[in-house]
C-alpha cells in the first residue's frame, strides 16, 4: 500500500506469508481467538467491547488493512480496477445503487470465474475505487462513504453467504483450481473487513453479526471459527485473516 499523507510512518508491505500454517498455526489461531473471547466476556461480552472502543484514526485504519493484505495480493488491486471498468462497462453505470445490487446477486448463482471476478470489482469499490494510492484523508472517506453504500445494500449478508458456501465444498479443496479457491476466500475476507472496520460502530450492525446469516443459519463468527478449524487440513483458506476477522 502507498504511503499517506500525514502519516506518522509509512505502512508497512508485509512480507511473503504462507497462508496457512498446517496443525501448528490452527491450533495456535484458535487458542489467541480463545483467550480474546475469554477477554471479551470478563468486559461484558464481545458486542460491548467492540461498540466501547475508541473511533481509529485515518492512519490507523490504513495500517490495519495493510497488515491484513498478504505481499501478493497488491497484483490483485489493478485487477480489481479491471474488473470494476469491464462490470460498469457491461451494466451501463458506474452508480453504486445500480452496480452493486446485481454484483451481490451474482455470488449467489454464477460460476466460480465470474464470482471471482465480482469480488474484485466489490473489493475495488470497498477500496473507495482506488488503488489505494490517494492522499490518507481522501482515500479513507471514500472507503468510508463506499462501505455505507454496500452496508445499505446487504453486502456484508451475501459476502456471509458466499463464506459459507465455500467453506461447504470440501471436496474441491485438494483440486487445482489455479490458486481461484484461495483468491475467493481472501476477496471475501477483505471486503468483510472493511465493512466491519467502517461499521462495527453502528449498533444494529453489530448485532446483525451475531445472527444466522448462512444458508445454515450459521452467523459469520460461528463459520470463522469453522474457518479456523478447517486451515488445518487445506492451504486454501488464508488463517492469517480469519484470526484477524475473528478479533475485530
Amino acid at each position: 500500500m502507498a504511503a499517506t499523507s500525514g502519516s506518522p510512518r509509512p505502512p508497512r508491505v508485509l512480507a511473503p506469508t504462507p497462508e496457512c500454517g498446517g496443525n501448528s498455526a490452527a491450533s495456535a489461531a484458535v487458542a489467541a481467538v480463545t483467550m480474546h473471547a475469554a477477554a471479551a466476556g470478563a468486559c461484558g461480552g464481545s458486542s460491548r467491547g467492540i461498540r466501547s472502543r475508541r473511533q481509529l484514526t485515518d492512519v490507523e485504519i490504513l495500517q490495519g488493512f495493510d497488515e491484513f493484505l498478504y505481499h501478493g495480493e497488491l497484483r490483485d488491486f489493478v485487477k480489481a480496477q479491471r474488473s470494476f471498468d469491464r462490470i460498469s462497462s457491461s451494466l451501463g453505470t458506474e452508480e453504486f445503487d445500480a452496480l452493486v445490487p446485481p454484483c451481490l446477486e451474482v455470488l449467489e448463482f454464477s460460476n466460480q470465474f465470474i464470482r471471482n471476478d465480482t469480488l474484485l470489482c466489490l473489493m475495488y469499490i470497498s477500496m473507495g475505487c482506488t488503488l489505494c494510492d490517494a492522499p490518507c484523508e481522501t482515500l479513507v472517506a471514500a472507503m468510508r462513504a463506499n462501505a455505507t453504500i454496500l452496508a445499505k445494500h446487504g453486502a456484508t449478508l451475501m459476502l456471509v453467504r458466499s463464506l459459507d458456501s465455500l467453506l461447504g465444498q470440501e471436496g474441491r479443496y485438494n483440486n487445482h483450481d489455479d490458486g481461484m479457491l484461495e483468491r475467493e476466500f481472501r476477496l471475501i475476507f477483505n471486503c468483510l473487513y472493511l465493512q466491519i472496520v467502517f461499521c462495527k460502530h453502528n449498533d444494529g450492525f453489530i448485532q446483525s453479526l451475531e445472527l444466522g446469516q448462512g444458508r445454515l443459519g450459521k452467523s459469520l463468527v460461528s463459520l470463522l471459527f469453522e474457518a479456523t478449524k478447517m486451515c488445518a487440513d487445506t492451504d486454501c483458506i488464508p488463517i492469517k485473516k480469519v484470526v484477524l476477522l475473528l478479533l475485530q
